[in-house]
């Protein structure tokens, strides 16, 4: 046995030449594509729930260190996850007060 760690530009094309179940290569697609998203001038309530909520489903929000006691009103944050992480979390946040 060999195992190769690979970046997958197409992963659906992948799954399906590995001839994946055609209900499932949705699903997997979702699983393997990773997300990084730059947020700027973010409420720090926000980005600390926002960490709070990501870490909950598996992703991750870096933040200042400074959040934590909101030692700054507003901060910048980069969200890193998952095509799936990122549609479950835009879920879970339209419950938050911070828009």
């Amino acid at each position: 046995m060999n195992a190769y760690k690979i970046s997958i530009a197409d992963a659906k094309s992948l799954f399906e030449k590995l001839g994946c179940d055609k209900g499932g290569l949705s699903i997997l697609s979702k699983k393997s594509e990773l997300h990084t998203i730059y947020i700027k001038d973010m409420h720090v309530g926000a980005a600390n729930i926002l960490k709070q909520d990501a870490l909950s489903i598996g992703a991750d929000l870096a933040v200042p260190s400074g959040v934590i006691i909101a030692k700054e009103p507003r901060v910048d944050a980069v969200l890193i996850g998952t095509t799936k992480h990122l549609e479950t979390l835009s879920r879970k946040e339209l419950a938050q007060p911070f828009g």
